[in-house]
């Protein structure tokens, strides 16, 4: 038995259109999961399954308890921006990732976090960076903060171009270019005890060298670029304790390391302190290539 939309039993159609009032998903998002529960082999071929009219039921109850049991998830148009490496978070143990994306709100585009766990931490590796994305389903934090599960899709990406397209939408969004010379003075600002994870410099500068490695703590891996832009010809000691060095180390999410030594690029990220040596550097959020060597994998 084929389903489609216009083939589903008027009381499944119901069923899917209280769900969708109840959860703010689209009628269209439900119906589309619902025909591919409905053509999993499983289903389709399991003998515990009767009827079709087995199926069907089993198809629509799975989904309501699923979707009614599960925090509430609305519909985002969002632009995927960037992303940090994997951790481990220390009270739940749990495998985590952050995406930064533009969430293109009707009050106008807004940068956010959207949290990825578990099984959702290699999205990455399905997504492309700098697409739109459409009506995918997130959940939402007071603070702001996105977060995905098992009911969202990144589908039909359109892409937003030319490294000069990507370059207008950083200027758009107010975020302001720096030097290493003047990174004292462009620290990302606190949210109480927390630095602002948002609040992004752009550097435009070569790479020098990289390294990876693994950390001790929770066993997942870092990477590091080391560059420079040539404002800082000698190291100087600022009043303060401030440590300027020709040079910054930018970490990495390792599969944003893809651009090789003597590239030039812009590095988007937040600048940061380390309160015991007073060196400064950047947590890079997207790297734009301006005139860049992709590294050469065996």
């Amino acid at each position: 038995m084929a389903i489609t939309q216009k083939t589903l039993p008027d009381y499944i159609q119901v069923g899917l259109q209280e769900l969708s009032l109840k959860t703010s998903v689209s009628i269209d998002v439900l119906t589309k999961e619902f025909e591919e529960r409905f053509a999993d082999s499983w289903i389709q071929e399991d003998p515990q399954f009767k009827t079709d009219e087995d199926k069907l039921r089993y198809c629509i109850g799975s989904m309501i308890a699923r979707y009614t049991s599960q925090a509430p998830v609305s519909e985002h148009n969002i632009i995927t921006l960037g992303f940090e490496g994997k951790r481990l978070t220390k009270n739940s143990n749990t495998l985590r990732r952050v995406l930064f994306v533009l969430d293109l709100e009707k009050l106008g585009p807004k940068k956010r976090r959207l949290s990825v766990k578990e099984g959702m931490v290699d999205i990455i590796n399905e997504i492309s960076m700098f697409t739109r994305y459409d009506k995918v389903l997130l959940g939402s934090f007071q603070s702001g903060d996105l977060s995905a599960d098992n009911r969202t899709r990144f589908e039909n990406p359109i892409s937003i171009g030319e490294v000069s397209k990507i370059q207008k939408l950083f200027e758009h969004l107010g975020v302001k270019r720096t030097t290493i010379k003047d990174t004292p003075q462009n620290l990302a600002k606190l949210q109480g005890q927390y630095t602002d994870s948002l609040d992004w410099r752009i550097i435009r500068a070569f790479i020098i060298n990289s390294n990876t490695g693994t950390r001790k703590d929770d066993q997942t891996t870092w990477g590091q670029y080391f560059i420079n832009d040539g404002s800082v010809k000698d190291e100087a000691v600022q009043p303060d304790g401030t440590v300027i060095r020709p040079g910054l180390s930018a970490w990495v999410a390792p599969e944003l390391m893809t651009y090789a030594q003597d590239s030039e690029c812009d590095f988007v990220g937040i600048l940061t302190q380390d309160k015991e040596s007073k060196q400064i550097s950047m947590n890079v959020a997207c790297i734009i290539p301006i005139h860049a060597r992709e590294v050469q994998r065996s």
